[in-house]
Order: C-alpha cells, then structure tokens, then sequence
C-alpha cells in the first residue's frame, strides 16, 4: 500500500515539477532572449544525447554560448554548455576530445562565480572535478548538492554515479534506486538511462555480472547511444559467455563512439577509479576480442 501510495503522490507531481524547473529557469535572467535561446540549447542537447549526434551538440554549444552573449548570469545556459562539453570529451567526439573536459572545467569556474552554492552548480563541479581524478572534492560537491536541494534527480543520479565510478557499490545502488522512486519517468538528459547505468555499474563492481547485464539492458533502452553502457554490456556478455551479443553491442557502439573503448584502454576514458574495477572491466573487453 505504501508503495502505491507513493507511486500515485509522485505521478500527481511530476508535472509540476517539471513546471516549476522551467519557472526557476525563467528567474535566472530578466531576458526573455536570452532564457529562449537557453531552452532552444537545452532541447538541441537533450536530441544529440538521444540520438548520439555529433553536430547536433556542437549546434547546442553554439546556442548555449549565443545565451550567454545575452546574459553573461544565465546558470541554465551554462548548466546545458558544461554538460555538452563533459559529454564531448566521453564520446571522443571532435578534434581534440581531452581539451573538452578543460571547457567543461571553464564553464563550471563561471558557475561557480555566478552561484557556488546553487545545486546544479554543485552537480556539474561535482561531475566534472570525479572525472578530472579530483575524487574526494568531487563527491564533496555531490553530496553537498544532494544537502542543498534533496529533490534536484539529476543531482541525486550524479552522486549515484560518482560513488559507482569509485567503488562505492552499495551508497550507488541506493541513491540510484532512490533516484528512479522519486523520478518514475524520464528526469531530462536521460535521467532514467543514468539511474539504471549507475545500478549496472555497482552490480559490475561486485561481480553480479547477470544482474548487472540487465541493468545495462534496462539502461540501454532508455537510452541506445550511450558508450558506457554498451561498453559495460560487452564485458558482461563476455564474462558471461554471450559472445553473440558482445559482437552485436561491439557493433553498435562503434556506429556512434568508434573511440571508446580505445580511449578506455589507454586511460583517457577511465570508467572505474579503482585498479580492481578497471581491470575487471578491461579484461572483460578483452574476453570480447578488444584491445587498444
């Protein structure tokens, strides 16, 4: 009954949820320009991570950095550009892929600038600082972002991530879980994909690999041009002796981020902060023909 309960309750206030983010993102600027162009930025992003389209990104940077021209404080702008960035530097899309993680770096200084304190500004130094190797700071951020505003998702799934990517199994598993309870449907940028990326990438790290491979199938769903998911399904596959669907996943995910697992390998990519979890990953992929 409690969980009925809770189910009908979060049904009833999703939408306005949703209303209310979009009237916060009207508060963050007094113009209408510029809030317009950040929303056009925000639905050209949230289409090129669907679809895994590199010029499509690159066209929501571009409108991102139009906003900005417009209204220097505009945290949603620079919220969609940071995410952009971080995302170009995972996929090893354009020409220098490593100077992106920089740029998202940048983006976040001015957020922080504009307000330290405001939780997606928190999410985004969080998100960022982990990947820059910044561990201990970065889940610093998360959790302070999570202590800020309890029901910002995005910020939740952000935490859940950082504490599968350094090893903190069972804290990801329940703050993913937590994530997809208070977030049923889709939460922006792919929030349920990231929810059931997370619970994958815990399940991987304590050797669950069938479990994990269904959360990596559940992930993949929501969201089929994703290179952390695919990845991790290969090496599922190939610890579990599905060798069919690793070739198949291997396929694909060279379709759209045909650098990954390279970039994997030679450490620019790092899926795992422990050495345990890395090299369970990149045997795995190894197990599937792959190598750098």
């Amino acid at each position: 009954m409690q969980e009925e309960i809770t189910r009908t309750v979060v049904a009833s206030i999703a939408p306005h949820i949703e209303l209310a983010e979009i009237a916060r993102s009207q508060r963050d600027t007094t113009s209408i320009h510029a809030w317009q162009l950040a929303r056009r930025a925000a639905g050209l992003y949230n289409e090129a991570y669907s679809d895994g389209n590199a010029g499509l990104m690159q066209q929501a940077i571009t409108v991102c950095e139009e906003a900005i021209s417009v209204d220097a404080t505009l945290l949603a702008a620079h919220v969609t550009l940071v995410w952009a960035h971080w995302l170009n530097h995972l996929y090893r899309w354009g020409d220098r892929p490593d100077e992106e993680l920089n740029k998202a770096w940048a983006v976040v200084e001015r957020m922080t600038a504009i307000n330290a304190q405001d939780e997606r500004t928190l999410t985004a130094r969080g998100w960022v600082r982990v990947t820059r190797g910044e561990f201990s700071g970065g889940l610093a951020d998360l959790r302070r972002a999570h202590e800020v505003n309890p029901n910002y998702v995005f910020g939740l799934i952000g935490l859940a991530f950082a504490e599968a990517t350094t090893g903190l199994g069972q804290e990801a598993e329940a703050h993913a879980q937590l994530a997809l309870r208070l977030s049923p449907r889709d939460y922006g940028s792919g929030g349920i994909g990231l929810a059931r990326l997370v619970l994958a990438m815990a399940h991987f790290t304590m050797g669950n690999y069938d479990e994990a491979a269904g959360w990596c199938e559940a992930a993949i769903q929501a969201q089929h041009r994703a290179p952390i998911r695919r990845a991790l399904m290969i090496a599922c596959s190939a610890r579990t002796g599905d060798m069919a669907r690793a070739r198949t996943e291997i396929a694909v995910l060279n379709s759209f981020a045909p650098d990954f697992i390279a970039s994997v390998f030679r450490g620019q990519n790092p899926v795992f902060t422990r050495k345990e979890d890395m090299e369970n990953l990149l045997d795995g992929l190894r197990l599937a023909g792959l190598s750098n």
